[in-house]
């Protein structure tokens, strides 16, 4: 080492250093798909997003929000069952449902101030060979409200190129 620093200026070896000791920085590549969904019913929703081409990703991470519709309106206060899931086509008009996330509902999320929002991270690495091109969501939240009330729903894939 002590070489070596001979023929570099002491700025130059501290910047090689840094550059070899620090990791790369993966590009990140977002996907919204349901924004702001709202679910008063107990319907399945189910809608086509583009991802971008099949590629390799070191992961990929759903993130889900739900929360309150916002006033006069307020959450379902029962905690219900939600489940996203991938509609993918095995042959030529027959589909297959992958289930990426299932989730309950927080019980009376407003209550004495409550947060009015929930949110989860997970893991979806193992079905990065369906999450390409056109893909086909289903999203469900079993409420039966009938009114204004009920959830809002957001939905977006983290995707971290690499292996």
């Amino acid at each position: 080492m002590h070489r070596f620093h001979r023929f570099l200026p002491g700025l130059a070896l501290a910047t090689l250093l840094v550059a070899l000791a620090a990791p790369a920085v993966a590009d990140t590549i977002n996907v919204t798909t349901f924004n702001r969904e709202f679910f008063n019913w107990a319907n399945v929703h189910e809608q086509t997003f583009t991802f971008p081409e099949q590629q390799l990703y070191s992961q990929v991470v759903c993130h889900i929000v739900i929360s309150c519709p916002g006033s006069p309106a307020d959450c379902d206060p029962w905690d219900r069952l939600g489940w996203l899931r991938l509609k993918h086509e095995v042959a030529p008009g027959v589909f297959e449902d992958y289930e990426l996330v299932r989730f309950i509902t927080p019980y009376d999320i407003t209550y004495a101030g409550g947060p009015q929002t929930c949110a989860w991270a997970i893991d979806v690495t193992d079905y990065q060979f369906l999450l390409h091109d056109a893909v086909t969501l289903k999203a469900y939240i079993e409420t039966w409200m009938g009114n204004d009330n009920g959830w809002l729903l957001n939905v977006s894939f983290e995707m971290v190129q690499g292996v």
